[in-house]
């Protein structure tokens, strides 16, 4: 029966993560990340914790993280888990781990070149009375994030890759095809990374990116300055976008607190 529990728990946890009745959120700018993967995940959103029944009747903690890969680099292998910590930055989950659930079966997904978010569910075996799981959640600030990736080797990663032909620069384009041909949204999906975690300086260096792609339009045979002006104002409008939308983000978990 025990072992058909610890089967069972990681999918009730995660519809019981959605309809838990204690429950808090942690914001993305308060979770720390560690590990080799540090640099390579970061959270997408808000961190959702949560106090929730077991079917025993006993009570235990989840964590749901909304997780994406935030560089290029293809990994191998990766596991997780979860610190929650206090507003002294003490680590409440003293008695037991919070281990991140399937992340493996996450991982192709999450290795796509689009960069999806995807739900890592982060739970534990340990069963608690009700009261010290909610005091738990409550005492929540902020949460340690240990990412251990194994980074696929170049080699490797090329021997998988089918050789590409290179793109050629389209007749008479429109700001679409310029967009695609330069990859533009990817450059833009960057910028928006960069710009979610005040990285300033970053953010500099795309928008020069940008400019260089837009003087290559205007100079080149098939480009000229008319369509160069176009795929400037688009790029424009998509960063006021981009920064709008990040600035209301920002001032709506301000006003939440």
């Amino acid at each position: 029966m025990k072992k058909y529990f610890s089967l069972l728990l990681p999918a009730l946890l995660l519809v019981a993560c959605n309809q838990a009745p204690s429950e808090k959120l942690i914001s993305s700018y308060d979770v720390e990340t560690v590990g080799s993967g540090f640099k390579t995940f970061a959270p997408a959103a808000d961190v959702k914790v949560a106090a929730v029944q077991t079917p025993a009747g006993k009570w235990t903690v989840c964590a749901t993280v909304p997780l994406r890969k935030v560089t290029d680099e293809k990994v191998d292998v990766l596991s997780s888990s979860l610190d929650l910590l206090n507003a002294a930055g003490s680590r409440l989950n003293d008695g037991f781990d919070l281990l991140g659930q399937d992340v493996m079966s996450l991982l192709p997904v999450l290795n796509d070149e689009e960069k999806p978010a995807r739900n890592v569910i982060y739970s534990s075996s340990s069963e608690l009375d009700k009261k010290t799981a909610a005091g738990i959640v409550a005492g929540a600030s902020s949460v340690r994030l240990r990412l251990d990736a194994v980074i696929a080797q170049e080699e490797e990663v090329k021997k998988e890759e089918p050789k590409k032909e290179k793109a050629v620069f389209p007749d008479d384009p429109s700001v679409q095809d310029l967009v695609s041909y330069y990859g533009i949204r990817g450059i833009l999906r960057s910028y928006e990374s960069a710009y979610s975690s005040g990285n300033n300086a970053k953010c500099k260096q795309i928008k020069d990116r940008l400019s260089k792609i837009e003087d290559q339009v205007s100079d080149h045979p098939k480009g000229g300055r008319k369509i160069s002006n176009a795929l400037e104002d688009w790029i424009d409008d998509r960063i006021d976008e981009i920064e709008d939308k990040i600035d209301d983000q920002k001032d709506s978990r301000k006003k939440r607190r």
